[in-house]
């Protein structure tokens, strides 16, 4: 059956608006996406400054300040007993992690997985302190972290945030930024620059004239930008660091190379919230969360050998997808 030229050209022009929509239609998912992370960013920061008003008022008198010079934590044993947080405590349908019980041991480096709403940032909130538990406890090394100050806290522990923020300020004050109330040392700039070295910004740090040369984010492209906050989060040598979602942003193989550099030059325990398979396949030991619940917890190993597990299955997913 001869469909004639007229035909065909009707369905050239039908299968080109096809994928012009096609393509209109994946822009607009990238648009929702980046908007839905984008609020969930700042409902994180809300969430932090809100904390930060409490900070020296009644909801942090029981709370102790670490004296300057403490060493705390040495080790980064992190324990959680039976935590469970409700965002509203009167209000069982709040309840974001439930009776939720696990044991990381110093130096282990810990994959954290799951959906949006499965609890994992509720789990990184809350070894921050943002927020209260409605029951339970969390320690690293034996010390119950609400019985220490918000501010002292959070100075223990090294936070590399899935938006990289970079001041415009000084190299130096980039790295290790002073605080007006901040009894402790500030890092040198011996300490700053091999550290710098060390995560392969020293050519930058050259070219720009040194530790007093002022930058912005335009100066770096997005993989020196996280870099340079793990120079912050390592800097001050806290044995725990939190990873959340720190290479989201970035391609694949600018991914691989901030996570492999933290691993090379971070011995301490690492709580890696990883938004793909990829970047936890060569953790310790790798939890899995679902309704604010320890779906699956196990080596990748071991979790891949169980085609129920959650992770066997999310990791199969992965693996078709790519």
């Amino acid at each position: 059956m001869n469909r004639g030229p007229g035909k065909s050209g009707e369905s050239a022009a039908v299968f080109s608006m096809i994928t012009r929509f096609k393509g209109s239609l994946e822009d607009l998912v990238k648009i929702v996406e980046n908007f839905k992370q984008k609020m969930y960013d700042f409902s994180r920061l809300l969430d932090f400054l809100n904390d930060e008003c409490k900070e020296g008022g009644d909801e942090d008198m029981h709370r102790r300040a670490l004296p300057p010079g403490v060493k705390w934590p040495e080790h980064g044993n992190i324990e959680f007993r039976s935590c469970t947080f409700r965002y509203d405590p009167t209000n069982p349908s709040t309840e974001a992690l439930t009776d939720l019980s696990l044991h990381v041991s110093a130096g282990v480096k810990l994959g954290v997985i799951g959906r949006r709403g499965s609890g994992k940032s509720t789990f990184v909130n809350l070894l921050l302190s943002l927020g209260d538990l409605y029951d339970g406890q969390i320690l690293i090394d034996g010390e119950d972290i609400a019985t220490i100050q918000r501010r002292c806290l959070r100075k223990r522990i090294g936070l590399v945030p899935q938006t990289p923020i970079i001041f415009k300020a000084s190299i130096r004050d980039n790295v290790a930024p002073e605080m007006p109330d901040d009894d402790e040392a500030r890092p040198s700039d011996e300490r700053i620059l091999a550290m710098l070295n060390d995560f392969h910004l020293g050519a930058m740090v050259t070219a720009k004239g040194g530790l007093d040369a002022v930058i912005t984010s335009n100066d770096l492209s997005a993989g020196e930008q996280q870099l340079l906050c793990a120079v912050r989060a390592l800097v001050t040598e806290p044995r725990v660091l939190i990873l959340d979602e720190a290479t989201a942003s970035l391609d694949r193989t600018s991914a691989d190379f901030v996570q492999q550099t933290l691993y090379e030059h971070f011995d301490g325990t690492v709580i890696n919230i990883a938004h793909h398979m990829h970047f936890v396949a060569d953790a310790d030991l790798v939890l899995c969360m679902h309704n604010g619940r320890i779906e699956d917890y196990g080596t990748p190993r071991d979790l891949a050998a169980k085609p129920e597990s959650m992770y066997a299955q999310q990791l199969a997913a992965s693996t078709m997808s790519a």
